[in-house]
């Protein structure tokens, strides 16, 4: 269902911050992670509140640069500074060689063992389900020590594929640490902490009439998808980051193309943002995350008000300076990336 969007004030940004920090101090003890203990404000470097009115959640970076997303009453997403499947600088790549010590079947059970600790049945996260493993990768004669564990619900798999339930965990392959774990399942829903602030309402709930054909959508108003686009212009900037495109970051209003900024929301699918920039450069949000980029010189996008017949084709016309597996290798790394 769409949601309220709220200003998030100095005020209800540390309420949410307070409220949170035991929750992410348990899950660190939980999972024997090298910090000291208890967790505190004054150990966090940076904190995102989200905008959201529906639930309480926010994004937790502390000094050392441990990361902690929290979200439907629990931190839903850990990331250590060792993470391999969160990795955005190429140039350290080297970092996550070594050698593989543990077995495939014993980095199965740590992250299976995680999560039992952090209280979550076989039924929460579909644990009972044969999991997929992408073991170590080798890259330049050597090993990347990281093994990928997921399990997902084959019940809940997006027309395109996309598994909407999901739960993943990075285990160090040399360790056995587990430097990364993620879970996206409704199923595993815990109660908010309760804040005493309450803070104001930026876009009340779009109650815009029906329109389109097929799928029934609605336009949302004015107010509304501009709150909205203030709360996903920091993720198009870090998928900009991630994916290595040719795009200033960080994106900011002034950088969209207003007059073609369309948002949506249909009722089984949720919100349908298409994001134009001045540039010409396009990007298409859904399901939480951008889903979509099409650049300005791309041979199958044209921008708003450019016409097909404006990019004849020889305008594509050039060397070929890329083999095949060369731009194989530029989509994994994008991809890997993106996470």
């Amino acid at each position: 269902m769409p949601f309220e969007i709220i200003q998030v004030t100095a005020a209800y940004s540390n309420a949410v911050l307070v409220a949170i920090m035991p929750h992410i101090s348990n899950f660190a003890e939980k999972l024997d992670l090298p910090i000291p203990q208890p967790i505190t404000v004054t150990q966090v470097s940076k904190f995102g509140c989200s905008p959201r009115a529906d639930h309480v959640g926010g994004r937790v970076v502390l000094t050392n640069d441990y990361s902690f997303t929290f979200d439907l009453g629990a931190v839903v997403l850990y990331r250590s500074p060792h993470s391999y499947y969160s990795l955005q600088d190429p140039n350290r790549l080297s970092e996550f060689y070594g050698p593989v010590k543990v077995k495939q079947n014993e980095a199965v059970k740590i992250a299976r063992t995680a999560l039992k600790r952090l209280g979550y049945s076989d039924a929460e996260l579909h644990l009972d389900l044969t999991p997929k493993i992408t073991p170590p990768k080798r890259n330049e004669g050597k090993m990347i020590a990281r093994y990928l564990v997921e399990w997902v619900d084959p019940n809940q798999i997006s027309p395109g594929g996309i598994p909407l339930e999901r739960t993943a965990v990075e285990v160090d392959a040399s360790t056995g640490r587990i430097e990364m774990l993620g879970i996206q399942t409704k199923q595993a829903k815990r109660p908010d902490p309760k804040l005493d602030v309450q803070p104001p309402v930026l876009a009340s709930i779009p109650k815009s009439q029906l329109v389109g054909g097929g799928t029934q959508m609605n336009h949302v108003g004015k107010a509304y998808q501009d709150a909205l686009l203030a709360a996903i212009l920091p993720q198009v900037s870090d998928f900009i980051r991630k994916a290595g495109i040719d795009a200033k970051i960080p994106i900011t209003a002034n950088d969209v193309d207003m007059a073609h900024y369309e948002c949506w929301w249909e009722k089984t699918e949720g919100f349908l943002v298409v994001l134009y920039l001045r540039t010409g450069d396009r990007f298409v949000y859904r399901h939480g995350q951008v889903i979509e980029f099409d650049a300005i010189d791309s041979e199958r996008w044209c921008a708003p008000n450019s016409p097909r017949e404006d990019k004849p084709p020889e305008r594509f016309y050039g060397p070929v300076n890329l083999s095949a597996n060369e731009a194989l290798s530029l989509v994994r790394k994008a991809v890997d990336q993106l996470g």
